[in-house]
């Protein structure tokens, strides 16, 4: 089947691009989440609720000490 000249290109390089992606390692840190900002930019600077946002603060410390991770040596 012949393409139109625009329609042409090199199915190999398209190929390469996802059977051997051009990745590199890199290393995320994230730092303890910063309580009084949080509530100084909704509920100061936005009028949001206080009792709102300091429940969900309170939803999201306990999901973040039960998800922190684990090391590995803990299995063996």
């Amino acid at each position: 089947m012949n393409l139109p000249e625009q329609d042409q290109f090199e199915w190999r390089e398209i190929f390469e691009l996802f059977h051997k992606p051009n990745v590199s390692n890199s290393l995320f840190t994230f730092e303890k989440i910063n309580e009084k900002k949080i509530r100084e930019i909704l509920v100061e600077r936005h009028d949001f609720s206080d009792d709102r946002v300091q429940k969900q603060l309170e939803r999201l410390r306990e999901v973040t000490e039960r998800n922190k991770q684990k090391n590995l040596e803990r299995w063996f």
